[in-house]
């Protein structure tokens, strides 16, 4: 079985990050989705997503969007039991702390419980990185996605198309086309004048 150890993340984003994360002048934001060329079989799911941030399930040949984030680690795409996907998805996303998204400024006591808090949630986050690495075959370790683009871009959406390959309880997913796409949905050409659907080299 293919596994990958799934590192435990930040669970908040600092000003700096979020800072560090903003557009650049001249460039516009750019939707990533994928599609996936798959039959999985019965009981299994596959399941885009970063421990500690999102968890998402893929149905075969439906366009599910890459979500952008601050952090170093990029999205993964796993093939998991039914029961394991549902755990998986119900606990990836970290609590929200209100009084933290409020924007106050905390209190000493309202700093020591969100230190624990956040210790605490590391624990669970290494409990289910455990269960996941026994649980889960690794199909794609980096799911490609483009956040931003010249605003001069033609397209608005960048569609990953991936086939992936299950054989037993191995996965396998690599990029079969891109397709480059304007917001009323028409397939233009890409970056550099590249076809618009691109095979991916053997």
């Amino acid at each position: 079985m293919n596994r990958t150890a799934l590192c435990t993340l930040p669970l908040a984003l600092t000003p700096a990050t979020a800072q560090a994360d903003a557009l650049r002048h001249g460039t516009k934001g750019i939707t990533t989705l994928i599609r996936l060329e798959a039959t999985v079989p019965a009981g299994k799911v596959l399941v885009l997503g970063s421990l500690g941030e999102y968890a998402e399930r893929v149905e075969p040949g439906k366009d599910v969007q890459v979500h952008h984030s601050n952090r170093q680690d990029p999205p993964k795409l796993f093939l998991l039991s039914e029961p394991e996907a549902a755990t998986i998805i119900a606990e990836a996303a970290p609590p929200r702390d209100e009084a933290e998204a409020s924007g106050k400024e905390p209190t000493p006591a309202e700093i020591k419980a969100r230190v624990e808090a956040k210790k605490q949630r590391r624990q669970q986050l290494d409990e289910q990185a455990q269960a996941f690495n026994r649980a889960g075959a690794l199909c794609a370790d980096s799911i490609e996605r483009t956040r931003a683009a010249p605003d001069t871009s033609a397209y608005d959406t960048i569609r990953m198309h991936y086939a992936v390959k299950i054989d037993g309880a191995s996965c396998s997913a690599t990029v079969a086309k891109k397709e480059y796409l304007t917001a009323a949905g028409a397939v233009v050409a890409g970056p550099d004048g590249e076809p618009a659907a691109p095979p991916t080299a053997p």
